[in-house]
């Protein structure tokens, strides 16, 4: 299979160079190779979109939620002696300065209910108008693009702005739901989404139960985790139905090739 299929995915830039989701990372996996790369955008208190993976940052001991920062702020907390390029940056920077064919799949980083309930976060950004600051960045740009989402709402709402974009469904194990894997299938489905990215334990659940193959009729399935950066189970879910892999480690995809 060949490397520059989107069969094959790149998470997050070049870790062991690089921060994560950062322009440096992503230009260093599209030279290494890579032809999508996964990044996270959230948004500040002033509405500015941000390529960052957490949702809170750490000062003093507190923990400070993305969600009431001021990109300025979010700006200065980065502020050490490295390349402009190696730090954590904004949206409309990192469309400007990326390799101009390097395929973006936008992971939109919604807070889950469970962090507004356990801080007390009532001041979030509501979903429309979250997702449409992030498409106002996007309306000018035409290179490739998907975009995927833990967070249903949020895609149920991408899905009406984005009729023709490919939309993914995040989804990690779930030992207290049996049916969760089926459940987001069909979700995926009735949803009129492109298909699930899902941890490691989840594609062995769907590649070892016979029943969910009819469900899985025009939905894409990729998978993230730890074994995918090995080479012998990332070619193994390949081989057997898997769409593509997301993963950090870069040279175990080329290894692939």
């Amino acid at each position: 299979m060949n490397i520059y299929e989107t069969k094959k995915l790149m998470e997050e830039g070049v870790k062991d160079i690089f921060y994560e989701n950062t322009i440096s990372s992503f230009n260093k996996a599209f030279g290494k190779g890579a032809e999508w790369v996964e990044l996270d955008v959230q948004i500040t208190e002033d509405m500015t979109p941000i390529v960052f993976h957490d949702f809170f940052i750490l000062e003093n001991d507190q923990k400070l939620p993305i969600h009431r920062m001021y990109v300025q702020d979010f700006n200065d907390f980065f502020k050490i002696d490295r390349p402009e390029d190696d730090l954590p940056t904004t949206f409309d920077k990192l469309i400007l300065r990326k390799e101009k064919d390097l395929g973006l799949n936008i992971e939109i980083k919604y807070i889950p209910k469970k962090y507004i309930d356990l801080y007390k976060l009532y001041d979030v950004i509501p979903v429309d108008k979250y997702v449409d600051r992030i498409i106002e960045v996007l309306k000018n740009y035409n290179g490739k693009l998907m975009f995927s989402s833990f967070e249903k709402n949020v895609l149920l709402y991408s899905r009406l702005r984005l009729p023709n974009s490919k939309i993914l469904l995040i989804i990690e194990k779930d030992p207290e739901c049996p049916t969760y894997l089926e459940d987001s299938i069909k979700f995926c489905s009735k949803a009129s989404l492109d298909g699930l990215v899902m941890d490691c334990e989840s594609a062995e659940l769907l590649l070892n139960t016979p029943d969910l193959m009819p469900l899985k009729k025009n939905l894409k399935f990729y998978v993230y985790g730890d074994d995918v950066s090995k080479k012998e189970p990332a070619k193994r879910f390949l081989d057997n139905g898997i769409d593509g892999i997301i993963t950090d480690d870069i040279d175990a995809v080329i290894s692939l090739n």
